[in-house]
């Protein structure tokens, strides 16, 4: 079962990334405390991600399913694989050689947006046969999020259709997506799911 974890919000998770990064450019931490740091950052984002998209349908974390909580299980140990690569990039550039900061700051962004993409996935898994409506954000729209914005499936649907706000996928890649889905009593949208606009 997940524990609520100390961590609340996608800031709380950009915060937390961004002082692990600045610590080991300015060589302040090793490596290897880099590592800890970024892997109980992940793993308390994504769990609390995960409580506030099962919540969205009712659902209590002990009330959570092993299906969802093996899918959080599986996108914590994803993101696990990309903690050595960003490591490399800031010990090589480092303040020490005249690396530049900002430059690395900027992929916090990238990592704190998964945030969203965990709650959005276990809300839909969580939601199964729900409506849910995807919503806009406040936030430039790629063309596929502004294909979707409006339509109406059952969560289950969205779910095979492998289509959520902040994925890879979208024309946008997720970055910066501030779309949402949620559940609403509208009448389902005929007909299928749309393709993405670049297929």
């Amino acid at each position: 079962m997940l524990q609520s974890p100390i961590l609340k919000t996608e800031s709380s998770y950009l915060r937390s990334i961004r002082a692990s990064i600045t610590g080991l450019w300015r060589s302040q931490i090793s490596p290897s405390d880099f590592q800890s740091s970024m892997l109980s950052a992940i793993t308390r984002a994504y769990n609390q991600a995960a409580i506030e998209g099962a919540k969205q349908c009712g659902i209590s974390v002990d009330e959570m399913t092993d299906e969802e909580l093996k899918k959080v299980q599986e996108l914590i140990e994803n993101e696990k694989q990309y903690i050595d690569g960003l490591m490399g990039d800031i010990v090589e550039n480092n303040q020490a050689s005249g690396g530049k900061l900002n430059e690395l700051i900027y992929r916090a962004n990238m990592w704190s947006n998964k945030y969203n993409q965990v709650k959005a996935l276990i809300q839909m898994i969580a939601c199964k046969n729900s409506k849910m409506k995807w919503i806009y954000g406040d936030s430039r729209h790629c063309g596929d999020c502004d294909n979707l914005n409006g339509r109406v499936y059952r969560a289950s649907t969205w779910q095979v259709s492998g289509l959520y706000p902040q994925s890879h996928v979208l024309e946008c890649k997720g970055f910066r997506c501030k779309c949402r889905m949620e559940i609403t009593s509208d009448r389902v949208t005929p007909g299928k799911v749309p393709g993405l606009s670049g297929k």
